[in-house]
């Protein structure tokens, strides 16, 4: 497992790009944080290329391997931002009503899984077993639709709360009999004997992801945050035009083995993709259409005591200011 390397290598590596790149100035950095999901991986691209401090900003891109961490250090205020699943969002809200989804990084399209024992060969076969899956995020969500599909419903089983990074230990232990995470950890739960028996590629639209940010940033640093989102295109662009050498340079910076920077299962949203993503509408493309299917449904579980305001939540107006102007 290479992971484990990554919060003091990445803590280091970014230390260093920063002194080298960056130019005098008294800018306080955009503390923005991420984990190992590829489609959060673009910056590592941008920083290594320069276009943060070519578009005029200082970042300081904070790794955590424990998405709960994560999203307890933005809720504290200890980052200005965190790339997280929109399902996640939307239940942090709770806590953070002035939080804004501000772009959408990717869209899962299998790269997200339920894992399960030997012996269990499909999702009929759940009927009984207990299911490992961070409840009240949108795991939740996704497994609760993985059983609708299949004829069963929540009562047929035990829902475990496990977070994603966990579930390969949790199958290991014999806490659960299956999981949904993501990758790299439903390779390693598969290298100790677990079969993929659901993923994402099934629920197109459910599972997208992005960066959401604090009231301070989005209301007091806007310009900041436009050179971000452009910086952020730009590496994406990159990345899209030629996926294994972006790979491997994510790869590289980061000492993992290149399978963990792979954009296989997942979708990589353009600055083009987002402004369509942003268009309320009543389908899966749309955000607005997701986000208010996770609301209302942390309501019916209990997550949420009312609707997300999906006019403060969902705010495209860095997303536009990042289209080049004629």
């Amino acid at each position: 497992m290479h992971l484990s390397r990554f919060l003091a290598l990445l803590t280091s590596l970014f230390l260093l790009w920063g002194c080298a790149r960056a130019p005098a100035t008294t800018q306080v950095p955009l503390r923005i944080g991420y984990s190992a999901w590829p489609g959060f991986l673009a910056g590592v691209i941008a920083a290594d290329k320069g276009y943060f401090e070519q578009e005029g900003v200082q970042v300081s891109l904070e790794f955590s391997d424990n998405t709960t961490t994560q999203i307890a250090d933005f809720t504290a205020g200890k980052l200005d931002g965190a790339f997280l699943a929109l399902g996640s969002v939307v239940s942090l809200t709770v806590q953070n009503p002035q939080a804004a989804v501000v772009l959408i990084s990717d869209e899962s399209q299998g790269a997200d899984a339920v894992v399960a024992k030997p012996g269990i060969p499909d999702v009929p076969s759940l009927k009984g077993k207990r299911i490992g899956t961070n409840t009240g995020g949108f795991g939740e969500l996704f497994v609760t639709q993985m059983l609708e599909m299949n004829g069963l419903t929540r009562e047929d089983v035990t829902l475990v709360r496990v977070i994603a990074e966990d579930v390969p230990a949790a199958l290991g232990e014999n806490t659960i009999d299956a999981g949904s995470s993501w990758e790299p950890y439903i390779s390693e739960a598969v290298a100790q004997g677990a079969q993929v028996i659901f993923d994402s590629g099934s629920t197109p639209g459910l599972i997208p992801d992005g960066l959401v940010v604090s009231a301070d940033v989005w209301k007091n640093r806007p310009k900041e945050l436009e050179a971000f989102i452009r910086a952020w295109f730009r590496a994406v662009d990159d990345w899209l035009a030629d996926p294994a050498a972006g790979s491997a340079l994510i790869a590289e910076k980061l000492g993992i083995p290149i399978e963990e920077a792979s954009l296989e299962g997942i979708k990589l949203l353009t600055l083009k993709d987002n402004l369509a993503a942003f268009v309320p509408a009543q389908s899966p493309t749309s955000i607005h259409y997701t986000a208010k299917l996770y609301s209302d449904f942390f309501i019916r579980t209990g997550n949420l005591s009312r609707p997300v305001d999906l006019n403060v939540l969902l705010n495209d107006r860095f997303v536009k200011a990042a289209v080049p102007t004629p």
